[in-house]
């Protein structure tokens, strides 16, 4: 048995441990779970921003309520959205289909 493709195999993986190790000292993964203290986590982050477009608004009210009810990963799924548009510049159109730019 040829043992020299074995040994390549081996030596891509250990070089793509290694960079991810590098990767990963330089930015310190955060766990996250599914519980109300990421909640209110998330509703930290949205509440730095001193102006909410109308349907940042809406997501934010909505996770809010459905963590506050218990409906966790769905508020947060909410929660996240709209960090994601905030991040983006882009508002949610009226539908919720797509993006539009906010200014």
């Amino acid at each position: 048995m040829n043992r020299l493709p074995v040994l390549a195999c081996l030596l891509l993986l250990s070089s793509g441990q290694l960079q991810a190790q590098d990767r990963d000292a330089v930015a310190p993964m955060v766990v996250t779970s599914d519980t109300g203290a990421y909640c209110q986590t998330l509703l930290a982050e949205i509440r730095v921003h001193p102006v909410l477009p109308p349907a940042v608004r809406e997501l934010q009210q909505d996770g809010s309520r459905l963590c506050d009810e218990g409906l966790v990963r769905s508020g947060i799924n909410r929660l996240r959205r709209a960090l994601m548009v905030l991040r983006s510049g882009h508002a949610v159109s009226e539908a919720g289909q797509g993006t539009l730019p906010h200014g």
